[in-house]
């Protein structure tokens, strides 16, 4: 277990630039017609596989290359096979060219060279997030949307039966008529790194490697002054006026981890800091945490935006997803950006275009 010191961290801002940890940049427009109208597309909802993106869009699950073209449609929506009724997450296996998603009650199965359906697991409730190790063996985050919710994490197989569960040790009652938690597009409850399965809630400060045998503690953040006391949680408080008053000077993290580091995106719960992004990073092989100045890496290599990851597409590779009216307003200060060969025909209507960038792989 790695001790990352946020609080004092914070207090050390540095200018950085993409260059000190970027290879390489590319942005790729999504093609738009009226088959595959994305809307808003959150940047959790892609997942990438060696050769496709694949992304979940409320009720809509598209299918693109590697260069934006569309591809298909995989699925519909209905209660039939191969059919959904809201996406709550996505996976892909590209070894076995299968992608997984979770729906109410199930996960459905595709193949991602054909699109066919190939079978679901039984779920037996709603799973919000999960990853799928070998195929098989489902590792989901169950919502505590009721604040009962006893369990966490549940380990289960492709029949539906529980091989393990995680119990929750922060129940608490919830005011009458509220069926729901505060959460957000940065939330990222499950994720990979390495071979690794990690876990993180919104309001613990302990990111998990999940395993079959045990929940292993991985890093833990000491928000010290800036972590939120229980008592202030927006689901306990049951107001927005109360939430907005108490929680504002607290922080909110949404770590991003990848080989080498551990991008922290944050901001304060509520107020008027909680439009403001900020960033820290944390550097695995020096074991030192910074504030990075201005909330993100400086565009020092094409000229275009400045970098603030959303998620890991894998080890070493990071993306943000930037809608085609964001890129129009910015072209408008800084014309150069329609210079890009990628970005000139951008209409404003367009899809959105994913900014993927790739690290440096560290000696």
């Amino acid at each position: 277990m790695t001790v990352i010191p946020f609080e004092s961290a914070v207090q050390d801002e540095r200018e950085l630039s993409m260059s000190d940890f970027v290879a390489n940049v590319d942005y790729i427009p999504l093609q738009t017609d009226s088959n595959c109208l994305v809307g808003n597309l959150w940047d959790n909802g892609v997942v990438r596989s060696s050769k496709y993106f694949f992304l979940a869009v409320g009720d809509n699950l598209l299918q693109y290359a590697l260069d934006g073209k569309f591809i298909r449609v995989l699925g519909g929506i209905g209660g039939g096979p191969g059919e959904y009724n809201w996406i709550s997450d996505i996976d892909v296996n590209d070894r076995s060219q299968r992608l997984f998603v979770g729906d109410i009650g199930k996960i459905n199965v595709y193949d991602t060279e054909t699109g066919d359906f190939i079978c679901s697991y039984p779920t037996n409730d709603e799973t919000f997030q999960f990853k799928v190790k070998n195929d098989s063996t489902l590792f989901r985050f169950l919502y505590n949307s009721t604040g009962k919710v006893a369990t966490r994490v549940l380990i289960s197989d492709a029949h539906g039966d529980t091989l393990r569960a995680y119990p929750r040790h922060d129940l608490f009652d919830v005011e009458e008529g509220m069926v729901f938690m505060i959460g957000s597009s940065d939330d990222r409850f499950m994720y990979r790194c390495g071979d690794d399965i990690c876990y993180r809630e919104n309001y613990n400060d302990t990111i998990f490697t999940v395993t079959e045998q045990e929940l292993i503690p991985r890093y833990v953040f000491d928000l010290g002054k800036y972590h939120l006391p229980s008592d202030y949680r927006f689901e306990l408080l049951g107001d927005d006026d109360k939430f907005n008053s108490l929680a504002s000077s607290y922080l909110s993290i949404h770590p991003i981890e990848v080989a080498d580091f551990v991008f922290i995106p944050y901001a304060y719960w509520a107020g008027k800091g909680k439009r403001e992004n900020m960033m820290a990073i944390y550097d695995k092989r020096k074991n030192e945490c910074y504030k990075v100045a201005g909330g993100a890496l400086k565009n020092d290599m094409d000229g275009l935006f400045d970098f603030r990851p959303a998620i890991a597409l894998d080890d070493y590779t990071l993306l943000k997803v930037v809608q085609a009216s964001q890129v129009l307003r910015y072209a408008e200060k800084n014309p150069s950006v329609l210079e890009n060969e990628r970005l000139k025909n951008l209409q404003e209507d367009d899809n959105p275009v994913l900014m993927v960038v790739t690290l440096k792989q560290q000696p």
